[in-house]
Formats: C-alpha cells, structure tokens, sequence
C-alpha cells in the first residue's frame, strides 16, 4: 500500500515561485575533508558560479566554514537558519559582531530551541538582533557584501556533531540572493 495515489495530488500552483535562474553553468568540485584544511584552499580560490560539495566525518561546523571566510570576504552581511546552534557557535558571532566583521546579521532558528535548549535560547537572544523563530529544520547560510556572495547549504547545523555531513558552499550571487530574500521573508512574517 502506497502512502498516496498520484491523482490525489494537487500540482503546484504557487503563483510566487520563482525558479533560481542562472546557474546552469555551476560548477562543483567535490571534496572529502578529514580536516578542514583539506578543503581551505579549494574556498580560498572559488571564483563566481564555482562550489564545493563536501563530505565530513563531524571534523568541522558550519561555523568553521564562516572563519574561513570572513578573513577571505572581509565585513558582510550574514542570513542564516539553523535547527541547532551551540554556545560557542553564538560567541563567535557575537566576538565577530565586536570585530565589525559582520555588518549585519540575520537569524532563524527552529522553535524547539526554546524547550531542547532553552539556556541556548536566552544566550541567542540575548546575542541575536534580528532573531526570530519559526519551525525550521534548513540549514543555510549567506555571507555577502559588494564583492562576495557564499551560501552555504546542507546537513550540518551550527554545532559540534561527529557524525557525517555532506553540504555545498556555493559562491554564487543569484542563489545568494534568493536565499536571503526567503530569510528575511520569514524573519519579517514570524
């Protein structure tokens, strides 16, 4: 027995949606990274419309993709929407936040966050201007200014898990966008 009968489902009449035009020549290379060193000088050198696809054992977080960055990108605008984030993930924001390297930052988080962690909650709040909650099991990431625009999209959430990741950092400024707009979009309607 099936879950559904094709007939039964309505088509997609999303009158909004918006196909992600322009990256019909992405290229991706693929990388396995025992270390996040393994993978640093493939991110140091994308050029526009290049991404790394990437498999981890849990050796690193999202976060330390974003220290990665920065010092490559310089001061940017930071989206993101994660299901989880640790303590250390925040005060890194937060010291980046001080540093002036972030000129703006704009976070959602899964709900759940308020009762699976609430000391992480308060913490985020406190941290966090632009902070809202929504259900939200996405894990995505844009660091953009005038001369760079990275995504960063797949499995890992902004914590320590040593388990398998696999995700694409994608340099990008068409994804980019769309994905801060569908970002700020909730931050607004939440």
């Amino acid at each position: 027995m099936g879950l559904f009968k094709m007939e039964t489902v309505n088509h997609l009449k999303n009158i909004d949606h918006q196909p992600v035009t322009g990256v019909e020549d992405l290229d991706i290379h693929f990388a396995y990274g025992e270390k996040l060193s393994t993978i640093s000088p493939l991110i140091e050198n994308l050029n526009d419309g290049q991404s790394i696809y990437f498999m981890t054992d849990g050796a690193w977080s999202n976060i330390d993709i974003i220290s990665k960055l920065l010092p490559l990108i310089g001061r940017c605008s930071i989206d993101f929407c994660t299901w989880s984030i640790s303590t250390d993930a925040i005060r890194k924001f937060t010291e980046w936040q001080e540093k002036g390297l972030i000129a703006e930052l704009n976070v959602l988080l899964d709900q759940g966050i308020r009762n699976r962690k609430p000391e992480i909650y308060q913490q985020a709040t406190a941290a966090f201007k632009s902070l809202s909650l929504l259900k939200c099991h996405a894990k995505v990431c844009v660091l953009q200014n005038e001369n760079y625009s990275f995504c960063i999209i797949g499995s890992a959430n902004f914590t320590n898990n040593p388990r398998k990741e696999a995700g694409l950092i994608i340099r990008h400024k068409n994804i980019a966008d769309q994905n801060i707009n569908w970002i700020r979009k909730e931050i607004e309607n939440a």
